[in-house]
């Protein structure tokens, strides 16, 4: 990755060595500018790539959850990356992106969809505060 230094000057280190170029350093400046502004527009770029990605598996992890086929499966990008001499790669994302996970069903036995027993809830905290206001009684 190229730094930028407070003072403006670009450095990159290579096999250990850190070599820094500033303004009056003429095409070897312009050259990191360049490669600079590429490293950033691909980081925007990797960024947009994965938010875009998100929010596709997310409405397909919905129409799952649902019990229906998503859409679309979206395709998972690949993330690129500009090394410190300009060549720009196709990697995977690292850490890997999400997948869809499959809908797990589980047999309950009966149609209803089991529901709490309110009315039970309710004699318990009756009765209480019943014990709690008369507890000789």
């Amino acid at each position: 990755m190229i730094i930028r230094d407070l003072n403006g000057r670009l450095s990159r280190v290579v096999s250990g060595v850190t070599t820094s170029y500033g303004v009056m350093d003429g095409q070897f400046y312009t050259d990191l500018l360049e490669i600079e502004g590429a490293q950033q527009a691909a980081a925007l770029d990797n960024t947009q790539k994965e938010a875009t990605y998100r929010a596709s598996l997310s409405n397909a992890q919905l129409n799952v959850d649902a019990g229906r086929p998503p859409a679309v499966l979206p395709a998972v990008p690949t993330m690129t990356v500009v090394d410190d001499f300009g060549s720009t790669t196709n990697v995977p994302f690292i850490p890997p992106l999400p997948v869809i996970k499959p809908l797990v069903s589980t047999p309950s036995g009966s149609i209803a969809a089991p529901s709490l027993d309110k009315l039970g809830i309710v004699y318990n905290m009756v009765s209480a505060l019943y014990k709690k206001e008369f507890p000789n009684g």
